[in-house]
């Protein structure tokens, strides 16, 4: 879970240079899949090399050469997120660095590490002393910093949502689809897209809470085809949750 000043300090663009990493992952596969398809598989379809040996030596082959072609397909997909997922984790950087200069200009005060408080130090002497000896002065004045407190770890949430969103494409694009495709977690032949309306999205989905009073309002926060995608995949689940808690 990213904290303020890992928000604003982290270099975004090693996602850019790792999806393209993941591209030249995919185009040696590639290479190396057409190597094998041409110099092994190949051999069990030739005319030399036939009866039960060369249909055994096929199937085993036609799997190593599904594998490398699964390799290739999973490599795309990584570098797919990974690009993808830029620009939307800096738009939400970017909100959490208007919200910060918004704070600022409104008279507030915020730290290294997030932390919102009324700046006393921009006052006037006649304001420090109003404000020294005016309870509701100090009261309005913490309220308008909790205010903006709140919408800082509102902003620097969603970008947590999002990192988790990209973890759980990650982790979704990785795994092997299709157990009886004569291996054992094997690379995805079959990698999807991420269903979800965005990064942010994937992440909520992903995160429930554990307190059944505080289901209700994480389930109204989703998007609507979040909670649709959700019910048809574990709605048992969410209704014993209490995602119909009023």
């Amino acid at each position: 879970m990213p904290t303020y000043h890992e928000v604003l300090t982290t270099d975004l663009s090693g996602l850019t240079t790792a999806a393209g990493r993941w591209e030249e992952m995919a185009t040696r596969f590639k290479a190396l899949e057409e190597r094998y398809e041409r110099d092994v598989h190949g051999i069990s379809l030739g005319e030399s090399w036939i009866d039960l040996s060369a249909r055994a030596a096929n199937d085993r082959f036609t799997i190593t050469l599904k594998e490398l072609q699964g390799a290739r397909k999973e490599a795309k997909a990584v570098a797919g997120v990974l690009r993808d997922a830029h620009t939307p984790l800096t738009d939400l950087r970017n909100r959490v660095k208007a919200i910060r200069d918004d704070a600022v200009k409104a008279g507030m005060r915020v730290s290294g590490q997030g932390a919102v408080v009324f700046d006393t130090a921009r006052l006037t002497q006649a304001e420090q002393t109003a404000y020294a000896h005016d309870p509701d002065f100090q009261q309005a004045a913490r309220t308008q910093a909790n205010t903006w407190a709140e919408k800082l770890v509102q902003a620097v949430k969603a970008v947590t949502d999002a990192d988790d969103g990209i973890r759980v494409a990650l982790d979704a694009v990785v795994l092997d689809s299709d157990p009886m495709d004569g291996t054992f977690n094997g690379f995805n032949r079959n990698p999807r897209t991420n269903p979800y309306p965005s990064l942010e999205e994937s992440g909520k989905a992903a995160n429930m809470p554990k307190d059944r009073k505080d289901v209700p309002a994480w389930w109204q926060s989703l998007d609507p085809v979040t909670r649709g995608i959700l019910l048809e995949e574990k709605g048992d689940e969410l209704r014993a949750a209490g995602v119909m808690d009023p």
